[in-house]
């Protein structure tokens, strides 16, 4: 099997777990074979190796599949692992409270972040995020939080990863730019951005203590970016004083 097939059959695999955490019931081998948009033969070929390897179960009364308790074992001991700092969770909803904005916690994967935790704003009009949504290194508020922290002469050859990677998440800005958002990152403690990566939204952001998780964690508020300047003091200071918080 070439390179490119096993690439194939796995973003499969993974758009088959993913088909489950949206439904939220059993789904029958048409019904996967619609959402995935792939043949006949390569899902069924698929769907009778994840039944084999205990990823899936196959009632065959109802001809459905469901994710098994084994697959769903598997990967418990991350969620509470992610974190490890149980009262960093009460503070992204007191944060949440206090500026009534959405509020997240993220941190890196190889070459954007991800969103781990959101608190989400009750507003009528409001930033939407999901754990496990990604957002570019370059240019965001998040990944310019995370970018302060690392050492300035790993900034390039990261920023050349990811622009030979190329796709949404590659940057868009010079890496000169990128240097000047971090130093102002690292000079204020917080970074922020403007319609920078969603059109009319805003975030605000900094970097936790490294004790906080497993990877260096991010705290962000987000919201309509008008909205967000007018709170910006409240929100960088509410901010510097959480992340000191947690290191002390």
């Amino acid at each position: 099997m070439n390179t490119q097939s096993v690439s194939q059959s796995v973003a499969r695999m993974v758009g088959v777990l993913e088909a489950f955490e949206r439904e939220r019931r059993a789904l029958t081998s048409a019904e996967l074979i619609e959402i995935l948009g792939a043949p006949r033969s390569s899902v069924a070929a698929l769907l009778r190796a994840m039944v084999d390897l205990s990823v899936l179960s196959l009632d065959r009364r109802s001809a459905t599949y469901l994710p098994t308790a084994h697959f769903a074992r598997l990967a418990a001991w991350l969620d509470e692992a992610i974190v490890r700092e149980p009262r960093v969770l009460e503070m992204l909803k007191k944060v949440q409270e206090v500026c009534s904005e959405t509020v997240t916690l993220s941190a890196p994967t190889d070459l954007c972040m991800e969103i781990l935790r959101v608190e989400r704003s009750n507003l009528v009009i409001s930033f939407i995020a999901e754990p496990g949504q990604q957002i570019t290194f370059w240019g965001s508020a998040i990944g310019t939080a995370y970018l302060s922290t690392l050492p300035s002469a790993s900034l390039g050859s990261l920023y050349e990863r990811s622009r030979r990677a190329g796709g949404p998440l590659a940057p868009t800005q010079t890496l000169d730019q990128i240097k000047l958002l971090v130093e102002q990152a690292r000079t204020s403690g917080c970074a922020r951005a403007f319609g920078a990566v969603f059109a009319d939204a805003g975030a605000i952001a900094t970097p936790l203590p490294p004790n906080v998780g497993i990877r260096r964690c991010v705290l962000t508020v987000a919201g309509p970016a008008e909205r967000l300047r007018g709170k910006e003091p409240l929100i960088s200071g509410l901010l510097l004083r959480e992340a000191a918080a947690c290191e002390a």
